[in-house]
C-alpha cells in the first residue's frame, strides 16, 4: 500500500486477460504473423543469396598468370637447383598461377610451410642484404596468406591481393638472385683489371 498525503492508495495488481473477440484485434494478430513469417522468409533467401555469391567468388581464378616470371641466369639456375627449398617453392609459385581462391585457401598453409623452409636454408653465396629481404617479404606475405585463410569467413579480395604480393614477392627473388651473380661477375672484373 503506498500513501499520499496521508490518503492510502490501492494499486490492483491482478492482470485482467485481454480479449481477442473483436475482429480489429483478430486482424492485427494475423497481420503480425503473416509479417513475421515473411520477414524469416526475407532472411534465409537473402543468407541463400549471400552464400551462393560467396561461394562463386571463391571458384574465381586469382589471374596471377598475366604477371611476368623473370628467368634465372645460368650461374643462378644451377646454384638454385641444389636449393631444395626454392625448388619447392618455385613449385608453389607456378601452381599458384592456376589457384581458385579456394585452392590459395586450401593451400595456404603448404605455401607457408615452403617459404618457412626456404628462410631456414638460404645457401651462404645467397645470403645478401637483399635476398634476405625478398624472402623476408615472402615469408610475411605468406602469413598473411594463412592468417588470412583460416578466418571464418576469408575475404576473397584480400586473398587475391596477397596471393599477388606472394608472386611479386617471388619475381623480385629471382631478380636478386640474378644480381648476386652479376655483381660477382663485374666484382672480378674489375679486380682483374686492377691487377697489373
Amino acid at each position: 500500500m503506498i500513501k499520499l498525503k496521508n490518503q492510502p492508495l490501492h494499486l490492483n495488481l491482478k492482470a485482467t486477460p485481454m480479449k481477442f473477440n473483436s475482429p480489429v484485434a483478430k486482424v492485427m494478430i494475423v497481420c503480425l504473423i503473416v509479417s513475421f513469417a515473411s520477414c524469416s522468409d526475407a532472411k534465409k533467401q537473402e543468407t541463400r543469396s549471400n552464400d551462393e555469391s560467396t561461394s562463386a567468388e571463391y571458384l574465381f581464378k586469382l589471374k596471377l598468370d598475366t604477371l611476368q616470371v623473370p628467368k634465372l641466369n645460368k650461374q643462378a639456375k644451377e646454384a638454385t637447383e641444389e636449393w631444395i627449398h626454392y625448388t619447392a617453392l618455385n613449385t608453389e609459385m607456378q601452381r599458384l598461377e592456376e589457384y581458385t581462391v579456394q585452392d590459395a585457401i586450401s593451400n595456404a598453409d603448404a605455401i607457408s610451410r615452403v617459404v618457412d623452409s626456404l628462410v631456414a636454408s638460404i645457401p651462404k653465396k645467397f645470403k645478401t642484404k637483399a635476398v634476405k629481404a625478398r624472402v623476408v617479404a615472402l615469408d610475411t606475405h605468406s602469413k598473411l596468406l594463412l592468417a588470412s585463410s583460416k578466418r571464418q569467413q576469408p575475404d576473397p579480395e584480400v586473398l587475391k591481393e596477397l596471393s599477388t604480393k606472394l608472386k611479386i614477392d617471388f619475381n623480385n627473388l629471382i631478380l636478386q638472385l640474378n644480381e648476386v651473380y652479376i655483381i660477382n661477375s663485374q666484382n672480378e672484373v674489375s679486380n682483374s683489371e686492377s691487377k697489373p
